[in-house]
């Protein structure tokens, strides 16, 4: 199985349309997965000054 037929076995096919996978680790132990948050916002906020406030 490929890391974009996992990711999309385990998340909901909606986070996909606001996230990018940015990396992908798998470890001995265990997986890691990084999102980054697309500049696409829903329809009904499109005309709306939205500001990102990220970490």
């Amino acid at each position: 199985m490929n890391y974009d037929s996992f990711l999309h076995f385990i998340f909901l096919d909606s986070m996909f349309d606001y996230y990018d996978m940015a990396r992908f680790n798998e470890l001995s132990d265990k997986v890691e997965i990084y999102f980054e948050e697309k500049n696409n916002p829903p329809e009904e906020y499109q005309q709306d000054k939205l500001e990102n406030e990220g970490l």
